[in-house]
């Protein structure tokens, strides 16, 4: 190699490597992050039993109101989801569905893996050990209940699982809490408001419970007014999409019906995330377990803190606000617990007073252990390193890469935990990527059992979608084949599951699933101290079973039907249009002409 060429490659080379180097700490703890999530998320139930299944076909209606045009759930109003269905409403109409959940899961996880890095370098936690806090909250604290069933710890609040708007809101809300452990409450104050802007109730929670932390732990800098005045003003305008639906939320005359649109979301549509009446005995336990282990980590913490004389420095003080903020955001859970005897028409608890605190407490308990491990395995700090210069912590903190800190700053035994911990992570992994190479293969056949339909389902819905009119209208189960409006791209009547997002379209949802069930009430004995949710769908089921023929005839009339499908073998003298071992589509007798000879039983 000539002179030039080695001059060339010396000086370039090491501008390149330099520049690699720089960049690493951005993206390497980010996309070591995503990879652990994906492997237990990604594939983990898409369109299946996640919220999904009926989000990603509401945001696809509204991009395109031609797709579906005649059904009643999909054509409701969309509320606060704006945002989101500009992003994926729009990317599913062009894609489908499953790109969709595929595409917009790697973005939240890119986007919830990037807020978590960002947070966990305010408290100094090392790369291995946020991976290793990342495991525990998805592997120990979810249990066996699934890639997204029990994230939270008793309202079933989740952070990773299916896409929708709660995971870009999310994602601004671990910013914005970096931001506020680090002062700079003029910009959280914008992430918080383009949060309540994708979710008002996960955005708006999160907003008051950051000027509840302000005032209770930060009242220093709630003394420039100007600042707290911008904070707001910023605020207001991330959180614009979702001012029209609050003020309609709350000013609306909603339709007189049998119950409130309140008591229908917390004592029969969702009493496990709204009613703590309804929640299993022992539910408590687990909470008061995440929530000592996050107090007795801060308390270790701040004894080793004092110990080395670092009380003052930002990682510490950043620990400390960590744990304020969580005890925080446990303020409207406890207002929940308190308000549930008295609320008898739900009109506090219709707000999920309990969701954002049921997802930071196991989160950050996770956190602020792993912290606390790693500092009590860390070396004492010489009095003057760099390890209380408060101007080099931001800048050089041990998250951005996967070697150690110098000898200086920490002992033998923090190295071997890292190692450890890597280990552990490395093992996790290894043992999560034979599930994920599963789910990879079935997805071959979808949609398929992880969507919750079997081949009788899946051949059905085909068939539907090749021999029906596009803008017919069928009547299905109530309960049975909720998936059915995107398996078989056909309008229908009301699915229990499809609860209307806005208050407007509750009465009508109500009366719709009481004339499905038949003869059967199934609103009867309503008790607030249980989950009435499966006794209702139980009931449902049995009366749309038992409809006559008459009655059948009736409900095709009523919402200009031309299809009426049911389980199992016929039992109504109506055509039947198709027919298999599980269900039975039947014709509206002046449609029937129309239609074709009957598919004969496989």
């Amino acid at each position: 190699m000539s002179t030039l060429g080695k001059d060339f490659q010396r000086k370039f080379g090491k501008q390149i490597r330099a520049t690699l180097a720089a960049v690493a700490p951005l993206w390497l703890p980010v996309l070591l992050l995503v990879g652990l999530v994906s492997l237990r998320c990604l594939l983990a139930g898409n369109m299946g039993q996640v919220n999904e299944t009926n989000i990603l076909p509401f945001a696809r209606q509204q991009a395109n109101p031609n797709w579906l045009p005649q059904d009643w759930y999909l054509n409701q109003p969309p509320g606060y989801r704006v945002p989101f269905i500009a992003i994926f409403g729009r990317m599913a109409d062009a894609w489908g569905f499953l790109p969709t959940s595929i595409i917009g899961r790697l973005l939240g996880y890119t986007g919830l893996s990037a807020g978590l890095v960002f947070l966990s370098r305010r408290i100094g936690l090392s790369l291995p050990l946020l991976l290793l806090s990342i495991i525990l909250f998805l592997y120990v604290n979810t249990g066996l209940s699934g890639a997204s069933g029990a994230q939270g710890t008793v309202s079933r609040e989740w952070l990773f699982g299916g896409i929708e708007p709660k995971i870009p809101a999310y994602t601004c809300i671990l910013f914005a809490l970096g931001l506020l452990l680090e002062g700079r409450i003029v910009l959280a104050g914008l992430l918080l408001g383009v949060a309540t802007s994708f979710h008002t109730l996960v955005g708006g929670w999160a907003f008051l419970v950051a000027i509840a932390w302000l005032g209770l732990w930060r009242r220093d800098l709630l003394r420039n007014l100007g600042n707290v005045l911008k904070m707001l003003a910023l605020y207001a305008v991330g959180a614009v999409f979702s001012i029209r639906p609050v003020l309609q939320q709350l000013t609306a005359q909603t339709p007189e019906g049998r119950f409130s649109e309140s008591f229908v979301y917390v004592f029969i549509r969702t009493p496990h995330h709204l009613n703590p009446l309804s929640w299993d005995w022992g539910w408590w336990l687990k909470p008061v377990t995440l929530l000592a282990i996050a107090l007795g980590s801060a308390i270790l913490l701040h004894r080793i803190a004092k110990q080395r004389r670092q009380l003052h420095t930002p990682h510490h003080r950043a620990r400390m606000g960590l744990t304020a903020f969580l005890l925080c955001s446990l303020i409207p859970f406890v207002a929940g617990l308190l308000a549930a005897p008295f609320d008898t028409e739900g009109k506090f608890l219709q707000y999920y007073p309990f969701r954002f605190g049921d997802i930071m407490l196991p989160l950050n308990a996770c956190l602020l252990g792993c912290c606390a491990l790693e500092q009590a395995m860390s070396g004492r700090s010489p009095v003057g390193s760099s390890s209380e210069l408060p101007s080099e912590l931001p800048n050089r903190s041990p998250v951005g890469s996967l070697g150690e800190l110098p000898n200086s700053l920490t002992g033998q035994a923090a190295k071997r935990l890292r190692r450890v911990s890597l280990w552990i992570v490395a093992a996790v992994c290894a043992a999560q990527a034979v599930v994920f190479v599963q789910q990879a293969i079935a997805l071959q056949d979808f949609p398929s059992r992880a969507q919750r339909i079997d081949r009788d389902g899946k051949e059905l819905c085909e068939w539907i979608q090749q021999n029906t009119p596009r803008d017919a209208i069928f009547v299905t189960p109530p309960v049975e084949l909720d998936n059915f409006h995107w398996l078989a791209e056909r309008a229908t009547i009301a699915k229990f599951k499809l609860v209307p997002p806005a208050s407007v379209g509750i009465a009508e949802w109500i009366d719709r699933l009481t004339r499905l069930s038949g003869n059967v009430d199934p609103w009867v004995g309503i008790q607030r101290d249980r989950n009435n949710s499966l006794d209702i769908q139980r009931r449902m089921t049995k009366g749309y079973r038992n409809l006559t023929t008459e009655q059948a005839i009736a409900l095709m009339q009523t919402y200009s039907a031309a299809y009426f499908l049911s389980k199992g073998s016929p039992k109504l003298d109506l055509p039947v249009l198709y027919q298999n071992e599980d269900y039975t589509l039947y014709a509206a007798p002046n449609a029937a002409a129309q239609q074709g000879a009957q598919v004969p039983l496989p």
